[in-house]
Formats: C-alpha cells, sequence, structure tokens
C-alpha cells in the first residue's frame, strides 16, 4: 500500500503549513474535503504574491506545483513582518498577544 513520493508531496506539505501559520486554520474543513474541493479562500489582507504561493503550493496535480524554494524565499524576502515571528500576528491572533 505503500506509494512513492517525491518533492511535490513535501511542497504540498508546505502549502498546508503556510495557510496554517497565515490564518490559523486549516485549509480544509475535513480530510475528505482534501481530493475534491479547493483549500478555503485565504484573507483579503494577505499579500498578493504570498496568496498565489500558497494556492500554487495547494495545487492537485503535483505536476503544477513548481515553486522551488528559493522562489518562496524571494518573495518572503519582501515582507519583513514574515521573517520575525514577534512582529507579525494574523488579525484574529493579535487580540490574543496584547
Amino acid at each position: 500500500m505503500c506509494e512513492d513520493f517525491d518533492a511535490a508531496a513535501d511542497m504540498w506539505a508546505l502549502g498546508i503549513i503556510f495557510y496554517e501559520l497565515l490564518t490559523g486554520t486549516l485549509p480544509f474543513d475535513s480530510l475528505d474535503k482534501i481530493l475534491y474541493n479547493k483549500p478555503k479562500p485565504l484573507p483579503q489582507w494577505i499579500e498578493p504574491d504570498i496568496k498565489d504561493i500558497v494556492i500554487n503550493l495547494l495545487n492537485k496535480d503535483p505536476d503544477k506545483r513548481k515553486l522551488s524554494l528559493d522562489i518562496i524565499g524571494e518573495v518572503m524576502a519582501k515582507y519583513p513582518q514574515y521573517q520575525e515571528k514577534r512582529n507579525f500576528y494574523p488579525p484574529q491572533l493579535a487580540l490574543l498577544s496584547s
């Protein structure tokens, strides 16, 4: 029952992690929705190129996940608020941190 997985599976998992770090929730309401549903929309306050990364990483087709860690790093470097965990909280968590 073991299948071969490659870097595309790791990139998808990274998309799940990014989504949860940005929103505080998972992109799918339940495990059975992963195969047939799109991820929940990302909030409006997230920068468009960050959204593009997460959406690309969560693409159902592994062959269409064409991001590299270098590209992700270049985009993230444009946003200092994502570089230090002390300076960034999703809006719903910012209230808890003060």
